[in-house]
């Protein structure tokens, strides 16, 4: 059986400044790195009107032939670009995308293209055309 021995009085309080003087290095990085922080106070109102989806979902009607066949149609449109998430300056973009669908599609089939979405700072939304086969297209 081995018995520990006590530490000698220097020793333990040798122990115990480097303990604090940690806790004190540690305490003065975490004041250091809260100060570089900068929180914005928004309210919730305001918060869900900034962070709302961004995803679009544009119908496009073709004809029955133009479905068994497959095709292209140029499709424009506009979306919404904010500068960032809580300005509430807003402009309009029209833009312009060439859809293609192959042979056969069906009624509802969904092309997904990111990023051609409604802009709010560095997010951008998807923009889902959905298929729809008519007569009078």
């Amino acid at each position: 059986m081995s018995k520990e021995l006590p530490l000698a009085k220097g020793e333990a309080k040798g122990l115990a400044t480097q303990r604090d003087e940690a806790l004190l290095e540690d305490a003065e990085a975490l004041v250091e790195f809260c100060a570089d922080l900068d929180f914005e106070d928004i309210s919730l109102k305001k918060w869900k009107n900034a962070n709302r989806s961004l995803d679009l979902i544009i119908p496009v009607f073709i004809s029955s032939a133009q479905a068994q066949e497959g095709g292209q149609k140029d499709i424009v449109f506009s979306r919404i670009v904010k500068e960032s998430p809580t300005s509430t300056v807003k402009k309009k973009e029209k833009i312009k995308f060439l859809l293609q669908w192959l042979p056969k599609v069906q009624n509802s089939f969904e092309v997904k293209v990111p990023g051609l979405g409604d802009v709010s700072g560095r997010r951008k939304g998807l923009v889902t055309f959905v298929i729809e086969i008519s007569e009078k297209a």
